[in-house]
């Protein structure tokens, strides 16, 4: 497992890639909270690549577990960390999965762990909210209630993510907003025309399937991409 970590790190380093995040994608079906193994798992995983790879470095521990995300961030020296359900509640697969942002910022107070970031997805797309809230309303209320760093937005589909993030920056437009899924190099132009940034993972695997391994071609093709859109040359 720690050499197809570290290849598929490798992989997306030499491509260009900002930054790098460690996620339990395997683990399903996925748990609200998850048991020790799988935060001793993905610290050993995390130090292995922290030690490795010198670029930016997050932690998303699935479904919703943002302490565990914080307690592996502290001990590998991550930079950041990604909660998909940070304020309100959503309903999806897995049943009810409330929002933790109270929880959390009291734990990283408690283990001294406030350099870290949070970003916070807002209406996440694997689930629906418990009760109607206006795409507005929660993103102000991951930032104002829940103290987020910046929000990851995604949408059923690219045309509603890029709608979504519009609508957020209107808001907020001091907050930085990424796309949280669904990116191609062939629209990575129209989202970034609205978004700060974007989190890509299947698009960069080969034959575009999430858990095989990375293909520089495609993590490349990506990259290009994006600097085309941000009309930058590295």
């Amino acid at each position: 497992m720690e050499r197809r970590v570290l290849s598929d790190a490798t992989a997306y380093a030499q491509a260009g890639f900002d930054a790098l995040m460690i996620q339990n994608v395997g683990d399903l079906p996925v748990a609200e909270r998850v048991g020790p193994e799988t935060v001793a798992w993905m610290t050993a995983l995390g130090r292995a690549l922290r030690s490795a790879i010198d670029l930016p470095l997050g932690v998303c521990v699935l479904k919703n577990d943002g302490t565990a995300a914080l307690a592996i961030a502290q001990a590998v020296g991550a930079d950041f960390i990604r909660v998909k359900v940070w304020v309100g509640a959503m309903v999806g697969a897995e049943g009810l999965v409330q929002g933790c942002a109270r929880e959390v910022l009291r734990y990283r107070r408690y283990i001294g762990a406030e350099q870290i970031a949070i970003w916070a997805d807002v209406h996440d797309r694997t689930g629906v909210p418990l009760a109607p809230m206006p795409l507005e309303q929660a993103a102000r209320e991951a930032i104002s209630f829940g103290k987020a760093d910046g929000l990851v937005i995604t949408g059923a589909d690219e045309d509603e993510t890029i709608a979504w993030i519009a609508r957020v920056k209107r808001v907020l437009p001091n907050t930085p907003v990424v796309a949280g899924g669904g990116a191609q190099p062939s629209n990575l132009g129209r989202i970034l025309a609205h978004a700060d940034g974007v989190i890509v993972a299947t698009a960069a695997k080969v034959e575009g399937v999430l858990l095989n391994p990375v293909d520089p071609t495609a993590a490349r093709g990506l990259v290009a991409a994006a600097r085309a859109a941000r009309g930058t040359l590295a």
